[in-house]
């Protein structure tokens, strides 16, 4: 008969299986570990001995129970956090070589290679092998091979290459910034994209040297170099402009070649042959040029601040800060799409969405205290993507708004002058026909209020055209012997209506003056507004404001109340 132990050796028993049970918890034995537990509270039960340490040692396997099950949860976690980021690299990469396909197909060898080598470098990054990646490094160095045809035929043209090997272990080691390869790439490009643009506007201004010295050879092939350097930066539609040039150019070196030689006395008498093109129309040109190089400037500004936004982004994320990085994140899709790169921040937004899935994956974390999580600051949840678009969409539409009733003001402006001007030399009907196109035309900008004046004018002007025809038509001679006739209205009459036509031109130039205050503010507000200066541009517009009302144009000041209103709101978005 087996000899039932006794109350002390259970509990003898039970003491070296709870140092048991933490030894195995530091070998991180878990199971025998709460076997052990178990075992040990049922010979404290049975001996009747520290009956104190059973509740102790329920809890601790309860804690461990829950340890092993958070501890699943969370390599499951990490397993999704790694699969999404395989699968958010493999689609960067995609995104890269469809951009690269298009660029090749475009002719951008050189962007083609960069895209090309960013995808290499996030494949190998997500897992690839050196045999997958094999071909695209083969497409490499065909594409780089005929590069270098090519800039044998531009020698001074084509933008340099980097002196990168394709296939040195470089282009494939994993790089320490995982989240914005693809938007480091496109930040070396657009730097790329600027050195051109400084070799375009060289070249012009080395033609335009040419053409004053009448060098029509070397004038023409520096306007092709700019041309093809434009090009080959999508500028299709502002090489037109040069390509008129070099058209014009050549003509003229055909006209130059095809004339007869004549003697000096002969030439003298010869008048000057104008060039096709006025002088006007090539500053113009020339103007364009100029305003496009500063809007590259500002995009420039607006990519820098974007950039330092994805770097802020990164430390957060580092940090597992995930609603300061997705905002972070955010604001640089918003810069960027305000800059019409909405195909490259896909891969931001793809970023923002895994974030946000893997916030919601680790929110299940182990217990902390309740003192803790009551000292966390509540984090307001970051502007939707849809939202941004769409303050951006109506932004763009104010702004296209804002446009064409400024062209709509100019022209009725236009108008005015033009009539004023008719006026003077006392041609009424062409006076009255201008009057009324100003008129047509503010009314399309519901400026009612303010034609009232100009329709008085018309009036005065019908009435006063009116009188002069009247007057009965008599010959010179008959004029000495006839009294003076006297004009159909009495004297007072006509003083009266001069009166009043000098009150109404008095007004008008103050309300004029008023209009170009009003508008100077408004060009300073555009200038803060391009510089992102919100409170300089908030101020301007407010005193636009004020101005135009002061004139009764409640219903114009609507769109820029709005402008201050979309300022305020951009102003706590980027602050």
């Amino acid at each position: 008969m087996i000899k039932k132990p006794t109350p002390e050796e259970l509990a003898e028993e039970a003491i070296k299986l709870l140092n048991q049970a933490e030894d195995l918890e530091e070998q991180g034995d878990w199971s025998k570990a709460i076997a052990s537990y178990q075992k040990a509270a049922d010979n404290l039960q049975q001996s009747g001995y520290l009956s104190h340490r059973i509740d102790d040692i329920y809890s601790r396997i309860t804690e461990i129970n829950n340890y092993l099950k958070e501890d699943k949860m969370y390599k499951q976690a990490q397993s999704q956090i790694q699969h999404a980021q395989v699968e958010r690299l493999q689609d960067e990469a995609f995104s890269l070589l469809d951009e690269a396909k298009s660029q090749e197909t475009a002719g951008l060898l050189d962007n083609a290679i960069q895209n090309y080598f960013s995808a290499i470098k996030l494949l190998a990054q997500s897992g690839w092998t050196e045999t997958q990646l094999e071909s695209l490094k083969s497409k490499i160095i065909t594409l780089t091979e005929t590069l270098e045809s090519q800039k044998q035929s531009y020698p001074e043209v084509q933008a340099p290459i980097q002196p990168q090997s394709p296939l040195s272990e470089a282009t494939v080691q994993p790089s320490v910034d995982k989240k914005a390869e693809a938007i480091k790439a496109y930040e070396e490009k657009k730097k790329r994209e600027e050195e051109m643009q400084n070799k375009a506007f060289a070249c012009i201004d080395e033609a335009k040297k040419f053409e004053k010295d009448k060098n029509s050879n070397e004038a023409i092939t520096n306007y092709q170099k700019a041309i093809y350097l434009l090009n080959s930066l999508g500028w299709t539609q502002q090489t037109e402009s040069l390509q008129a040039k070099v058209n014009k150019l050549k003509k003229e070196k055909g006209i130059t070649q095809a004339q007869p030689q004549v003697d000096t006395p002969s030439l003298e008498k010869e008048p000057i042959v104008q060039p096709p093109l006025p002088q006007a129309e090539l500053d113009l040109k020339t103007q364009k040029l100029l305003e496009l190089e500063e809007k590259k400037k500002k995009e420039q500004e607006i990519q820098n601040k974007a950039f330092a936004c994805i770097d802020e982004a990164k430390k957060f994320e580092k940090e597992k800060n995930f609603n300061e990085a997705i905002t972070n994140y955010q604001k640089a899709i918003y810069l960027l799409n305000s800059l019409g790169w909405t195909q490259q921040t896909e891969s931001i937004q793809a970023i923002v969405e895994s974030l946000q899935k893997e916030k919601e994956i680790i929110q299940p974390q182990p217990q902390v205290d309740k003192a803790s999580l009551e000292e966390e600051p509540i984090v307001q949840p970051a502007i939707s993507q849809s939202e941004l678009e769409l303050k951006t969409q109506r932004l763009l539409e104010l702004e296209e708004r804002k446009k064409k009733e400024q062209e709509m003001q100019n022209q009725a402006f236009a108008y005015i002058d033009e009539a004023k001007k008719f006026e003077k030399d006392k041609n009424f009907n062409e006076a009255i026909t201008n009057y009324q196109n100003a008129i047509e035309s503010l009314n399309s900008l519901g400026w009612t209020q303010q034609t009232e004046s100009i329709k008085v004018i018309v009036e005065m002007l019908k009435k006063e055209k009116e009188i002069i025809q009247t007057q009965p038509q008599v010959d010179t001679p008959s004029l000495e012997e006839e009294p003076t006739v006297q004009p159909p209205f009495p004297q007072a009459e006509l003083d009266l209506k001069t009166q009043k036509l000098l009150e109404l031109d008095e007004k008008k130039k103050k309300e004029e003056e008023m209009q170009n205050k009003a508008f100077a503010y408004i060009d300073e507000a555009k200038k803060f507004e391009k510089d992102k200066n919100f409170n300089e541009a908030i101020t301007n517009y407010q005193n636009a404001i004020e101005s135009l009302n002061s004139l009764g144009w409640t219903q114009q000041t609507q769109s820029l109340q709005a402008i201050v209103d979309k300022l305020v709101k951009e102003k706590e978005i980027i602050q």
